[in-house]
């Protein structure tokens, strides 16, 4: 009987030995890594809200403006503060402070980049010595990201009288912006979590988890949709004759060159109202390729457009 119960033991140990068990390491990785991408999601989504949020109530005649205004400033600030505080817990070791010798090494979730591999040259090069160095810079690249995007079209508007046709055209514009860039962050992020703990495979979005990319088409669609139903005139359709002209509404006269991940340039002029709608996809949704790619060194490369 004892004999047969040590039998016993030894066989299951053998077949525990051969299970890829998590070790403790690998575990405080995971959690890291899922950490910085979660937080870099959020804080790029919050000051986006925030600078978005301002520039609606200086379009609407409520703010004059500049922005962002002392509650955009707040908001961001708290963002900013939540950000490092939250990847130091998950990344910082027992003592959750980043910069101390129980640190997860950087190589275990793949930022032992050197430095931080910057966005269009707007200098976020900070050297990546531990996870503080991490929070700083992905959030110098969200910083990037979000005031570029914004200023793409806020800062263009023509001046409008509330309520008007004009103003709740670019109010909506300004809104469908900050929707679409929320819903992509917010859709990687999620496809990347599951790439983390091993549901499906990478790349995100494609193939990803099989909704990701399904999701994004469906939330372009949506910006489109929208914007041209309060831009487009009687018709609510863009590219009729009664749509909001371009001139009119107040736009950069040529998209950027920039070109998201396996996408075409979005560079070309804005002349019409489709322009804008493309512009704004295409450009938000570089914008978010690279804070996304940044995020998770473990799943992807850098995308080389976001630092030419």
């Amino acid at each position: 009987m004892i004999r047969g119960l040590l039998s016993a033991i030894v066989v299951l140990s053998a077949l525990l030995s051969t299970v890829a068990l998590p070790t403790p390491a690998d575990a405080s990785a995971v959690r890291c890594r899922e950490r910085i991408s979660r937080e870099s999601a959020k804080y790029a989504q919050s000051i986006m809200k925030a600078l978005n949020g301002c520039g609606e109530f200086v379009i609407k005649g409520k703010n004059p403006g500049p922005c962002p205004d002392a509650t955009a400033l707040a908001t961001i600030a708290k963002a900013e503060s939540r950000l490092h505080a939250r990847i130091e817990k998950d990344c910082g070791g027992l003592d959750r402070t980043c910069g101390t010798p129980d640190d997860t090494p950087l190589s275990f979730y793949n930022w032992d980049l050197g430095n931080c591999p910057d966005l269009e040259n707007s200098g976020c090069t900070n050297v990546l010595n531990d996870c503080a160095d991490v929070s700083t810079c992905t959030q110098c690249v969200s910083d990037v990201a979000v005031d570029q995007l914004v200023g793409l079209y806020a800062d263009e508007f023509i001046p409008s009288a509330p309520s008007s046709n004009l103003n709740s055209c670019q109010v909506r514009i300004n809104k469908e912006s900050l929707r679409l860039f929320r819903t992509r962050l917010t859709t990687l992020r999620k496809c990347w979590r599951g790439v983390s703990r091993e549901r499906h495979p990478g790349p995100c979005p494609e193939p990803g988890d099989g909704k990701a990319a399904i999701k994004l088409a469906k939330a372009e669609s949506k910006l489109e949709r929208n914007i041209c139903k309060v831009c487009g005139g009687a018709d609510r359709e863009c590219g009729t004759a009664d749509d909001l002209l371009a001139s009119t509404i107040g736009f950069a006269a040529t998209c950027p060159d920039v070109a998201p991940i396996g996408q075409p340039s979005c560079g070309a002029p804005i002349t019409d109202l489709q322009g804008i709608v493309d512009c704004v996809r295409c450009v938000s949704a570089f914008k978010v390729d690279c804070v996304d790619g940044l995020a998770v060194p473990w799943g992807t490369t850098y995308p080389l457009g976001c630092n030419p």
